[in-house]
């Protein structure tokens, strides 16, 4: 088994031959009906363990979102610390959707909570704000020798993102200058097949910055958020590969988790786990044609 995240992720990847990774953004307002009778902690319970289950063959990844499980307070931690467990246990690469990054000593905390041999949130990756400079990530770096790895904020999928994310500093836009940053930080963590275990997050959203940023920085693993529910399509995601068809992992959360809302599975009646498991198999179908027509090209 390989010691180097980036190696680790595209085995899976290679293995269970996708793309795509199944985001853990459980919301209760959207939950099926046949958990409205639950209370709100056992809803949750159940929506995380059946989506997972239905999933678990297929996805080489799940990125949970920190935020859907701290809002229910200990027992929201509680089920995030067993889903974790589940995931890995079953084989599924792990990524906690925290945005962390304070200073030194505080970055240490979150280090040991997620990446420790005893941590109560065990996580194969995170994802990191870089606004405070190297010394806020650098506490998360040793952990890298132990098949770690993070995904550095870049190009952000959210509308707002531009105001912050294209100022102009230097040579070219702020997100342009923290990828050389990034680049920079991840050399000591290259892996056998190229790519760095300190990664970057950038959005299908900017379908021509997601190019730019390919093109620029082959070494990069990239987590792609923004597919599905936030509109950007397969095309688009495309831009994101390299040309061997590698180089990154594509989040979507709202389009599988709640596939059980959308034609055609609510006129078919499937369960929402079923249903979730359906719509991955057509995502990953659509994304794994886009990238070889981009691979031809």
């Amino acid at each position: 088994m390989s010691e180097n995240f980036a190696d680790f992720l595209l085995d899976s990847i290679r293995k269970k031959g996708s793309v795509l990774c199944l985001g853990m953004d459980p919301v209760l307002e959207h939950f099926p009906p046949d958990l409205s009778g639950l209370p709100p902690k056992r809803a949750l319970y159940s929506f995380v363990m059946e989506i997972m289950e239905s999933v678990q063959d297929l996805t080489p990844v799940i990125k949970f979102q920190i935020a859907c499980f701290e809002r229910y307070g200990s027992e929201g931690i509680r089920i995030l610390e067993e889903a974790l467990r589940k995931a890995q246990k079953s084989g599924i690469i792990t990524i906690l959707d925290g945005k962390r990054g304070d200073i030194g000593s505080t970055s240490e905390q979150y280090a040991l909570a997620y990446f420790s041999q005893q941590a109560p949130l065990p996580a194969d990756a995170v994802t990191l704000n870089p606004y405070l400079g190297r010394d806020s990530l650098e506490p998360f770096f040793p952990f890298f020798k132990l098949r770690k790895g993070a995904f550095v904020l870049l190009r952000t999928s959210n509308p707002s993102a531009r105001e912050v994310q294209d100022l102009k500093v230097e040579s070219g836009p702020l997100y342009l200058e923290v990828a050389k940053l990034v680049k920079e930080w991840g050399k000591p963590f290259l892996g056998k097949f190229g790519y760095s275990s300190l990664g970057a997050v950038v959005g299908a959203t900017y379908p021509e910055e997601l190019s730019l940023l390919r093109g620029l920085f082959p070494e990069m693993f990239f987590l792609v958020p923004g597919y599905g529910a936030q509109g950007a399509t397969e095309k688009e995601v495309a831009s994101a590969f390299d040309t061997r068809g590698e180089g990154a992992i594509v989040n979507s959360s709202r389009q599988l988790i709640y596939a059980y809302k959308r034609s055609p599975y609510c006129e078919m009646g499937v369960k929402f786990g079923e249903a979730a498991r359906l719509a991955y198999l057509d995502a990953r179908e659509k994304l794994n044609l886009a990238i070889k027509e981009r691979v031809k090209k």
